[in-house]
């Protein structure tokens, strides 16, 4: 048996709607008979995310609920993937490819030696290596890419497949965070926000742009 990792972003205990079309993917179409599919959460609050996970295909669920992830900290972010990704023992780690996770893919990557295929439309998955689909040259075109080791990232474009519940029995863990704020050098002074009410385009249904 395998293990396949899957990152879900949440926020006050609510999970994205991008993270659960690749949780939903992954486990209707990459996930073996014998393979489970572990989802990883980081949030302040458990909220439905048990539930949740459970409706999209999780097998398991790792939640790390901690105060110390009520701000985006990179350094106590990708070590709670560490945590995760030990505790797992995963070949293959799925992610949604928001600003977030672009900002620590390559360094939670380095860190465990990971080979990376980023912000795919499609991708198969077995024998310890993958193939994926994903746009280049600002999108005018797809490439087919191919990368094999003993764990491999993926993280996927918002919207390239479907949330469709296909609901198990999942066995939650709730942890802590192994590293808080406090341990980190790094200080985040303050967050800026805007005025306005803005959108993430991640989590929207459909975009029109014109231009």
């Amino acid at each position: 048996m395998g293990n396949i990792l899957v990152h879900v972003g949440s926020q006050n205990g609510e999970a994205k709607r991008s993270s659960l079309e690749v949780l939903s993917h992954v486990s209707r179409e990459i996930a073996g008979d014998s393979d489970q599919v572990i989802a990883c959460v980081f949030d302040t609050q458990t909220g439905q995310l048990e539930s949740t996970l459970a409706q999209y295909g999780a097998d398991k669920a790792l939640l790390y609920i901690d105060g110390a992830y009520a701000s985006h900290i990179n350094e106590v972010l990708i070590s709670g993937l560490q945590n995760a990704i030990e505790h797992s023992s995963p070949s293959l780690v799925v992610f949604a490819s928001s600003e977030s996770v672009k900002d620590i893919l390559g360094a939670i990557a380095v860190k465990c030696g990971a080979v990376v295929l980023p912000d795919v439309v499609s991708f198969t998955f077995g024998d310890g290596s993958a193939e994926a689909v994903r746009p280049v040259m600002a999108a005018k075109t797809l490439a087919r890419t191919k990368a094999a080791g003993d764990l491999i990232f993926i993280s996927v474009r918002s919207g390239s497949v479907d949330a469709v519940k296909n609901p198990k029995s999942v066995d939650s863990e709730v942890v802590s965070a192994p590293t808080i704020p406090a341990d980190v050098k790094l200080r985040l002074i303050e967050i800026v926000q805007a005025v306005g009410e803005t959108v993430d385009l991640s989590e929207a249904r459909v975009v029109v742009a014109a231009g």
